[in-house]
């Protein structure tokens, strides 16, 4: 930029006629503002592409508007036929997955109900199992209980027991006894 404003510079201090020192405005210019070269107009191009336009306005087609390649009526029909048919295909395709799928999930469903029937059953019985076990611990704690308390008692009463056993053998002896 610096070489840009000096040669321009130099060009406006230097009488007009001498215009050798503006030869390298030119070069710089060319190369910082414009980096392609000019391309030359070619008149024949653009009378065809002005004819092809005016043919198009003709024919109803706007050029702005039409990206993807003409296509005939007759192709344009098969062509919707076609992804008709494909859309109908896709959705047969779609409902029968559907369906397969809501057969899967009421066999999962039935599966997974007697599983857990079977998890609630087996959990029961446990429980079941558990209580009656319990119950027979505690049957025979008490028994154990009993049988202790018993033997305590009859160790304890058998000597009560034999003192009223020998009471009434003494009783008997002496009911027995002639007066």
């Amino acid at each position: 930029m610096l070489v840009l404003c000096s040669v321009a510079r130099i060009a406006s201090t230097q009488p007009r006629p001498f215009v050798a020192p503006l030869l390298p405005l030119f070069g710089v210019q060319r190369m910082c503002f414009c980096s392609t070269y000019a391309t030359r107009f070619n008149i024949k191009q653009y009378e065809m592409e002005k004819r092809k336009k005016r043919e198009l306005e003709r024919a109803g087609i706007n050029e702005d508007d039409d990206d993807e390649p003409w296509i005939a009526p007759e192709e344009q029909q098969r062509v919707e036929e076609e992804q008709q048919l494909r859309d109908k295909e896709e959705a047969d395709r779609v409902r029968e997955m559907l369906e397969r799928r809501a057969q899967e999930d009421i066999v999962k469903r039935k599966m997974f109900r007697e599983f857990r029937a079977k998890q609630l059953a087996m959990s029961r019985q446990r429980k079941e199992a558990a209580a009656a076990t319990k119950q027979r611990s505690r049957g025979n704690d008490r028994l154990l209980e009993e049988i202790i308390d018993d033997t305590s008692e009859d160790t304890s009463s058998h000597n009560s027991d034999s003192k009223i056993q020998g009471r009434t053998d003494n009783k008997t002896q002496q009911e027995d006894a002639p007066q």
